[in-house]
């Protein structure tokens, strides 16, 4: 999974993009995840649920110095982002 910072343009995103191939990894997915939302999928990712769960995740990134939320909501395996 690659994953940016929020606030990278698209350039740096790029960038991201071929750095990973510069190291060998195998690019499938052609966009990246912001970091706020690549956490609350990682948190949903071992999380059963029955029906439709919401989750409010809250991020202090003290070395980036910034503060993220994002509402994710998760059905039956289906990650959705409502909001960032």
């Amino acid at each position: 999974m690659h994953r940016a910072a929020y606030y990278f343009n698209n350039s740096q995103r790029q960038a991201i993009k071929d750095a990973g191939i510069l190291t060998g990894m195998n690019v499938l997915y052609s966009g990246i995840i912001n970091e706020p939302n690549a956490v609350a999928i990682a948190y949903g990712l071992d999380k059963k649920v029955n029906g439709e769960c919401n989750v409010l995740q809250v991020i202090l990134n003290l070395g980036g110095s910034t503060f993220d939320i994002s509402l994710l909501t998760i059905e039956e395996g289906i990650f959705g982002v409502a909001r960032v």
